[in-house]
């Protein structure tokens, strides 16, 4: 049986690559205005509480922050 990826809100000022740095937002998309810092990401849960930031979803962080572009799974926001 699949579970379906939620969306995780980075907390302000953390590490984009640290799954403690998230929280569970929810199945929609929070609003996240802006292109410069990580917002939020789409996967799977940890089991923790936490996203499970597997290697696509780590190069998607790289690529939205090195582009200021939102990815498929990754969101960005204008202030840290």
């Amino acid at each position: 049986m699949y579970v379906m990826a939620d969306w995780y809100l980075r907390s302000p000022a953390t590490n984009p690559y640290d799954s403690g740095s998230y929280t569970l937002w929810g199945t929609t998309a929070p609003s996240c205005p802006g292109a410069r810092y990580i917002c939020a990401v789409l996967a799977d849960s940890n089991g923790h509480g936490g996203p499970v930031l597997s290697p696509s979803i780590q190069q998607q962080i790289d690529n939205a922050l090195s582009t200021q572009t939102d990815q498929q799974d990754v969101l960005l926001r204008s202030n840290n």
